[in-house]
């Protein structure tokens, strides 16, 4: 089967409110340390990891992997059969 391609559109009008409550839910606080920084200088000694966009595709993506994931865990559960054993305990 070929790689599909899942994509979600927002009109531009809905942009910032999509933001403002994506980023509530999920904060964008993964930080690097900053190449530019150096002992004494302005620079701060961290940068973000992620723009705000590239957060939400990378939380998106993780998010549908743990979906996946439990799901395919709900259907081996459900398959999963016990022995019965009335002599376990005597």
């Amino acid at each position: 089967m070929a790689d599909q391609i899942i994509t979600i559109t927002v009109p531009t009008g809905k942009v910032q409110a999509v933001l403002t409550g994506y980023l509530q839910l999920y904060p964008n606080t993964e930080t690097i340390p900053n190449p530019a920084w150096e002992e004494g200088s302005s620079e701060p000694e961290t940068i973000a990891k992620y723009t705000d966009a590239q957060w939400i595709r990378e939380k998106v993506r993780q998010n549908f992997v743990r979906d996946v994931r439990r799901g395919l865990q709900v259907i081996a559960n459900a398959s999963a059969r016990v022995s019965d054993d009335d002599e376990i305990a005597v």
